[in-house]
């Protein structure tokens, strides 16, 4: 067993690592989100939305998505 130590690094662990074994399995593709919308905004009103995200423990893309979804089913009557 090959083992070399750089910077008190060990690096046998890594080396049986492999590139089939990286990340989480693929969503399903009707759970993926392929779709970017990108909003303009002063630093303030970035402040604010990512102080309301905070408020629920969310990430800003994940609130952001939540709240508008709910605004537009809201104002279709329900729709979807």
């Amino acid at each position: 067993m090959l083992q070399y130590e750089v910077s008190r690094l060990t690096l046998w662990p890594f080396c049986c690592y492999n590139h089939d074994m990286a990340g989480r399995p693929k969503k399903p593709k009707a759970a993926s989100k392929t779709y970017m919308l990108r909003i303009r905004m002063t630093e303030e009103e970035r402040a604010l939305l990512d102080q309301a995200a905070n408020a629920r423990s969310l990430q800003l893309s994940s609130w952001a998505r939540s709240e508008l979804l709910a605004l537009a089913r809201k104002l279709l009557g329900g729709k979807r």
